[in-house]
C-alpha cells in the first residue's frame, strides 16, 4: 500500500482530458478567415501575423480556438476542411502528433515518447525505491 507522501509525489496525472483540433477531409487544416480573425482578436496578434503560416504553429489544444471551434460550428472550417475534436488524456499533452496524407490528418499517441518521460521523472524523483516501483507498475 502506497503512503501518503507518494500519493503527493506521483508523476502520473490522473485521467483528465484535453481536447485536439484535427482535419477529417483532404484539403488540409484551414480555418475560416471569421475563425482565423476571432483567433487572432482574443490573442492580440497584430494584423501582420494573418498569413495562412500561422495555423501551423499553433498548439492543436490550444484553449481559445478549442472554444472557437464550439462558437462557430461548421463555421469554423474553410472551403476544403471539415475539423473535429479528438479527446485525449492531458498526460498525452506533449506526446501527440498529427499525422498527415494529402490534408488528410489522424491524431496519434507517441506512447513510447510518453513511458520513456515518465521513467525518467520517476528515477530523479525523490521517492523511495519501493515508491518508484509502484510509480513504474502503474506504466504497464
Amino acid at each position: 500500500m502506497a503512503s501518503a507522501s507518494a500519493n503527493e509525489k506521483s508523476v502520473i496525472n490522473p485521467r483528465e482530458y484535453i481536447q485536439v483540433l484535427y482535419n477529417t477531409c483532404y484539403g488540409g487544416f484551414r480555418l475560416s478567415e471569421e475563425a482565423s480573425k476571432l483567433y487572432h482578436q482574443r490573442k492580440k496578434m497584430h494584423d501582420s501575423t494573418y498569413e495562412e503560416v500561422w495555423y501551423r504553429e499553433i498548439p492543436r489544444h490550444d484553449p481559445e480556438l478549442i472554444k472557437i471551434y464550439y462558437e462557430l460550428g461548421c463555421y469554423f472550417n474553410s472551403t476544403f476542411s471539415a475539423i473535429e475534436v479528438k479527446q485525449i488524456e492531458r498526460k498525452y499533452e506533449n506526446f501527440y502528433e498529427i499525422k498527415e496524407y494529402d490534408g488528410l490528418e489522424s491524431v496519434y499517441i507517441n506512447e513510447q515518447a510518453y513511458k520513456l518521460d515518465v521513467i525518467e521523472k520517476i528515477l530523479k524523483n525523490g521517492m523511495t525505491n519501493d515508491e518508484k516501483i509502484s510509480e513504474l507498475n502503474k506504466l504497464f
